[in-house]
């Protein structure tokens, strides 16, 4: 009795521990074999970005060690190809690799907005809540408000990707800071001098810093490629009229200010111009503690930084909302369920072989997260329907062994030889009720696709 009631308690309180350290996650750990790539081509018709950007994806990854198959969406500026891998391919990584330098080899339109993005999607590294950094002190912002928002925002990601529960924080509504210079048509005319020319100038004599453009009054807006210097040293810049003319200074026919390319999209949080955040958390931490250590940092930079400007912090889209509801949700049913059996079983046995059956449960479950705790599983909603599953199949062995061991001791075998020759008598029988039902999720294993690459994590919760 010593025995057994000192492993049945250390178990117990094995499962305690284990469910204080183990992780709290939405999904399983699953890291699914396909890429995708996309890319975004403003303008271009469907066709076009299937001829200049789609295929030429598809051609530099075919063939590549590794790649399965190779699908591909084109629409109307954007482009989107789905790499996948061979299944259980054993150079995964590597054929990874291969596939981020083949997309970054390819040669693709000047007009192609940035790089082509590829992204493998992996659960445990999933974006855990949006940061919105918002400028409370008007709706529309001028270049100074503007600054002062991206100053701050620049200070909050650099602070937030130190965090060790972060693994990255992906930017939008961030605008590129640059010289313009808005060039007076009528002056161009009545000095003759060409755009081009104010463009190549420009580009040969103060190519230095921020990206810049050149703007002339209902016409298209001229890009250079290149980092200008500051507006005071372009205000300065000499620029010949005609053939033969005089040099007329850049001041004289254009305004040049420092502002921010706003693109085609501002982001708005409760009706402000925000700079937004998108914070994916470290795969070696769970969802929850993400969340509560991304939430301290907020309230201590807001605390620290903010309390004396126009700019407050909002948080969007927090995934600990639905894990910490499921969980809640799951743990109320497993409780429910618990009692419901508890019940049952005082309704059919006698009160000391209900309490010992009843007692399996959290012994099973403590078990189970020890064991999970050991392989490196998550607390999920699939473990977690493979838990409860369980319960349910231990309660009928444990309910079969009880009443054969009652059987006996109505005969007057004692308590010891009864608990070992009831238990030894239905042996088999019990093994081969869990043989069946083990044998019966083995197929989960074998099967593929997303969902099904999580729902492999039952069948061991179950064994």
């Amino acid at each position: 009795h010593l025995l057994t009631n000192l492993i049945f308690f250390t178990v117990l309180l094995g499962g305690v521990v284990s469910w204080q350290n183990i992780q709290k996650e939405e999904l399983p750990d699953v890291t699914f074999d396909t890429v995708r790539v996309s890319s975004t081509y403003p303008g271009a018709t469907a066709e076009e970005v299937e001829h200049f950007v789609t295929k030429e994806i598809e051609d530099a990854v075919e063939g590549l060690d590794g790649v399965y198959r190779v699908t591909s969406t084109s629409s109307q500026g954007s482009a989107r190809i789905n790499v996948e891998l061979e299944r259980d391919y054993p150079k995964r990584d590597e054929a990874i690799m291969e596939i981020r330098n083949a997309v970054s080899g390819v040669s693709l339109p000047e007009d192609v907005r940035d790089d082509p993005n590829v992204r493998v999607f992996e659960t445990s590294k999933k974006a855990i809540i949006d940061v919105a950094l918002i400028y409370t002190g008007a709706h529309l912002l001028t270049t100074e408000e503007r600054q002062l928002l991206q100053q701050y925002a620049i200070s909050l990601e650099n602070q937030l990707v130190n965090l060790k529960e972060v693994h990255s924080v992906n930017r939008s509504g961030y605008f590129q800071e640059e010289i313009q210079i808005k060039v007076d048509p009528e002056k161009l005319i009545r000095y003759n001098i060409p755009l081009s020319q104010v463009r190549r100038e420009v580009t040969n004599n103060h190519a230095r810093q921020p990206v810049g453009h050149i703007e002339v009054k209902n016409e298209p807006k001229v890009t250079i490629s290149a980092q200008l210097d500051t507006p005071e040293k372009l205000n300065e810049l000499y620029i010949q009229a005609g053939f033969e003319g005089q040099a007329i200074p850049l001041k004289e026919i254009a305004e040049v200010v420092r502002d921010f390319d706003k693109g085609k999209e501002i982001t708005k949080v409760n009706g402000h111009e925000a700079v937004m955040f998108n914070v994916v958390k470290n795969s070696s931490v769970g969802i929850l503690e993400s969340l509560d250590s991304v939430t301290e940092f907020i309230e201590r930079f807001r605390e620290n930084f903010l309390s004396d400007v126009p700019i407050d912090i909002v948080l969007l889209d927090d995934e600990s909302i639905d894990v910490r509801n499921r969980l809640s949700i799951i743990s109320l049913n497993g409780a429910l369920g618990f009692v419901l059996i508890l019940i049952m079983l005082f309704l059919f046995l006698n009160k000391r072989s209900g309490v010992w059956v009843a007692m399996g449960i959290p012994f099973t479950i403590c078990l189970t997260l020890i064991g999970g705790l050991m392989m490196g599983y998550t607390i999920n909603n699939t473990t977690l329907a493979g838990v409860i599953i369980v319960m349910g199949i231990v309660v009928d062995d444990a309910i079969v062994v009880a009443e054969n061991i009652g059987r006996l001791r109505s005969r007057g075998v004692n308590s010891r030889d009864a608990a070992i020759d009831g238990t030894t008598q239905v042996f088999l029988p019990i093994l081969a009720s869990i043989v069946t039902t083990c044998v019966a999720f083995i197929p989960l294993f074998y099967m593929e696709g997303r969902h099904a690459a999580m729902n492999k994590f039952i069948p061991p919760i179950i064994f």
